[in-house]
């Protein structure tokens, strides 16, 4: 394989390599997200319960 071609390869590896830890990251933050949702909706539940009572 020519050198042109390996530095080719080499940089989309790189760049693939830094996709995947950009999602990762993504993924990560959506299910923090999803979590503080789920949390903030039953403290939310919690509280018309108690106002109900």
């Amino acid at each position: 394989m020519e050198q042109g071609q390996r530095i080719l390869l080499q940089e989309l590896a790189a760049t693939i390599q830094h996709s995947a830890v950009s999602l990762e990251s993504e993924h990560e933050t959506a299910k923090e997200e999803g979590a503080i949702k789920s949390k903030m909706k039953c403290n939310f539940e919690q509280l018309k319960k108690q106002l109900s009572t």
